[in-house]
């Protein structure tokens, strides 16, 4: 859901939240809405404001209706445009690569990484759990240099940046086995 949804989705449910109150404190006897209402309606710039309001939490109720039932389009990138069609890959499978690239580096715990694609390029953000023991940037520097390098062989795309942020740096530990994690 975008931001613009949210924000929506907030103002409405705070609107209906607060006629529903007002119901409620009604329906229990209390007669000053209903008198407040009936007092105001006298007044047409009253009237014409609430036909306003009306209006505007009926289409925001059909426009969270039809985002119910928005099929979600699964992001992709365009890989290659060619006489036989265009090929994409998702931005699924793409992040899935650059995890199962993280995780071959010794050292590297956690991978979750998150794409934009800009007029620049694809960009490419990286939240990474690592060892604290090793020597973050050589790892840091090798695991951009292997991205870029395996996303050009894999897929055929350049990437314009990787940004990493490591967010948790974890001691080494032993197996049973006496094999270090």
């Amino acid at each position: 859901m975008r931001a613009l949804d949210r924000f929506l989705l907030a103002v409405y449910s705070f609107i209906v939240g607060l006629g529903m109150v007002i119901l409620a404190l009604y329906s229990l006897g209390w007669n000053l809405p209903a008198f407040l209402l009936e007092e105001s309606m006298g007044s047409s710039n009253f009237r014409y404001a609430m036909f306003v309001l009306a209006v505007i939490l009926f289409l925001l109720s059909v426009r969270f209706l039809i985002s119910v039932f928005e099929r979600r389009v699964i992001p992709h990138i365009l890989i290659k445009d060619n006489p036989l069609g265009q090929v994409h890959i998702s931005v699924e499978a793409i992040t899935g690569l650059v995890s199962r690239t993280a995780f071959q580096l010794p050292g590297v715990r956690e991978c979750r990484a998150q794409l934009a694609m800009t007029p620049a390029g694809l960009q490419i953000l990286i939240r990474l759990t690592v060892s604290g023991e090793l020597n973050l940037p050589e790892l840091l520097t090798s695991l951009q240099e292997e991205i870029k390098q395996r996303l050009a062989q894999v897929v055929g795309l350049e990437v314009n940046q990787i940004r990493i942020l490591v967010t948790s740096l974890q001691p080494e530990t032993t197996t049973s086995s006496g094999k270090v994690r």
